[in-house]
């Protein structure tokens, strides 16, 4: 018969199976489609604050952690941190020939990141292939979670707003 080691070993199998299948079908239940982004997106423009930030946590393309200061709309502060001790202003690209240029950071603000998810819809349009997940705040439609998975890459990011009132 069975040792006691090997019906353990089955029974760890089994429960890790039905874990992962609970994971997919949980997942499953978010894909990224046009009208659940044009939802999300018109809670936004009705319950979404003007003034925030944003923690933004991306995984594989463009990896690392962003800092984002949004104003009355406007990205006031938007910076990279590749480590603890550095950061990276995303708002200020110094050319080779020692030129400055002010960029505006609106693709770092909620619907900037709206874009984002509309450009990964086209791309599922235009025939690439991909399994998505994607949660959206219920309160004002920020995006809280994203992961997707094509056959040549992987990429999720994690956000976290938080409210700012203004004076």
């Amino acid at each position: 018969m069975f040792s006691r080691r090997t019906g353990l070993a089955i029974a760890l199998g089994l429960a890790i199976f039905a874990v992962s299948i609970g994971i997919i079908w949980y997942r499953s239940r978010y894909p990224l489609s046009a009208t659940r982004l044009d939802q999300a997106r018109q809670l936004w423009r009705e319950h979404g604050p003007v003034s925030y930030n944003l923690l933004i946590t991306i995984e594989g393309r463009m990896p690392g952690t962003y800092w984002v200061e949004v104003r009355k709309g406007q990205v006031v502060r938007a910076v990279q941190r590749p480590s603890q001790h550095q950061e990276v202003d995303l708002l200020t690209v110094v050319l080779p020939d020692g030129r400055v240029l002010r960029r505006d950071g609106l693709e770092w603000t909620v619907p900037g990141l709206f874009d984002w998810l509309e450009r990964d819809l086209e791309r599922d349009r235009a025939g690439t292939s991909s399994y998505t997940y994607l949660r959206f705040d219920p309160r004002d439609g920020h995006p809280i979670e994203y992961v997707r998975s094509e056959s040549s890459q992987r990429y999720r990011f994690h956000v976290q707003l938080f409210l700012v009132h203004d004076e």
